[in-house]
């Protein structure tokens, strides 16, 4: 494969998926050879925003779940120390039990998301008209 397509005005990326496919979008040549995606998604800013949600009140679990993935991944591709990952591990397992205990919490008392479901299907078995017993 000689990286070019026959109507393409340059090199193709060099990066290569595990089931051996070719990326098929243009090199860019600030990025050795890689398009602009593969060539900035090992970068540590790029990390660094994938773990921002983390520090707001109440990150939603898909983005502490995208965080952690984005973790594992920096962790393989090299971009931070493992020792520094055990770290952001811990504070990602914190956010999670702490996630978890505050739902335990609001269902124990009454309130929350949880709640709220069982209320609208008491209320609409309430509403509905019997069926003649």
């Amino acid at each position: 494969m000689s990286g070019k397509r026959s109507n393409s005005p340059g090199p193709l990326c060099r990066f290569a998926f595990p089931d051996g496919r070719q990326c098929r979008s243009l090199a860019q040549p600030d990025f050795d050879g890689l398009c602009y995606h593969h060539g900035t998604a090992s970068r540590p800013e790029n990390l660094a925003r994938e773990l921002a949600p983390m520090m707001r009140n109440s990150p939603r679990l898909s983005e502490v779940l995208h965080a952690e993935r984005a973790l594992l991944r920096a962790v393989r591709e090299g971009t931070i120390p493992r020792n520094r990952s055990y770290a952001l591990q811990r504070v990602v397992n914190l956010i999670r039990l702490t996630g978890r205990c505050a739902h335990d919490e609001q269902f124990s008392a009454g309130r929350g998301p949880h709640w709220d479901a069982i209320r609208k299907l008491l209320d609409r078995d309430d509403n509905e008209p019997d069926s003649g017993h």
